[in-house]
């Protein structure tokens, strides 16, 4: 991981302040873990990896080898700054869409991709010879409500770019149809439920709408109760996260037939 930094242009002495590299680092070492989540305050964390991170005496399989998981996730936010974690993990050679441990990482995890080489899968479920410079992400779970979703994923490693394609939007999922939605809109209102059912152009019954928008709300949306002057009433208002709605112009501005380019 080192080196592959170091490839695009990434190391702790270019970086500052800004980067910090703990090399031989297990969970073995909360105390030293937690220390530096305190003190470096990492709006990113990248542990590579799972396996190789595992705790001394306790097999793959386990129920307890996902318990490290579940004490970052239980403590995030509470014994120090909220960060987001991001935990590689190998998938089986045999089965590039299966990995060791499962069920406990996947019950332990808040969100869970799937990276992997679809040439590499074949009717059996085999690996096959070749592969392909693009990959597929796939969510197989999402608080955001993207589950089930997939990404295709380029590398170009002469231009030193990433291309994301959606291959295939679920248009029956609502959480989806909103998040298409929102992502041509940019500005950062406060606007009700019923507002943005007439801005967007959505066809939800509005109880079901306000529903989905709470669902939204922290990854998406910001929220907000307001008491209406008029009849007294505590209504609830709905904008996108400064982050997003910024996002959302670039993008515009530079969409061409379903890609971006990062």
């Amino acid at each position: 991981m080192v080196r592959d930094l170091a490839i695009e242009g990434l190391n702790e002495e270019k970086c500052g302040d800004q980067l910090r590299i703990s090399s031989g680092i297990t969970f073995n070492d909360m105390i030293p873990i937690v220390k530096i989540l305190a003190e470096f305050k990492p709006d990113l964390v990248i542990c590579d990896c799972l396996t190789s991170m595992a705790v001394n005496g306790v097999r793959i399989g386990d129920p307890s080898y996902a318990d490290p998981i579940r004490l970052l996730v239980r403590h995030n936010g509470v014994s120090w700054p909220k960060t987001a974690f991001l935990i590689l993990h190998h998938t089986s050679r045999d089965e590039p869409m299966r990995f060791a441990g499962t069920e406990q990482v996947k019950a332990a995890s808040e969100e869970l991709w799937i990276y992997y080489d679809p040439e590499m899968i074949n009717k059996k479920g085999n690996a096959t010879p070749g592969g392909s410079s693009t990959r597929h992400l796939l969510f197989e779970k999402s608080r955001g409500g993207f589950a089930g979703r997939k990404l295709h994923v380029t590398r170009d490693g002469f231009q030193g770019t990433w291309q994301w394609m959606n291959p295939a939007a679920e248009s029956g999922n609502p959480l989806e149809v909103l998040c298409e939605k929102f992502r041509a809109v940019q500005d950062d209102e406060w606007r009700l439920a019923s507002e943005w059912q007439k801005l967007l152009d959505l066809h939800f019954h509005e109880r079901s709408l306000r529903r989905y928008l709470d669902r939204l709300v922290g990854s998406l949306l910001l929220s907000e109760n307001r008491k209406n002057p008029t009849s007294g009433r505590i209504l609830t208002h709905y904008k996108l996260r400064p982050m997003v709605a910024n996002a959302a112009v670039a993008m515009i501005s530079s969409r061409g037939d379903g890609e971006n380019i990062v």
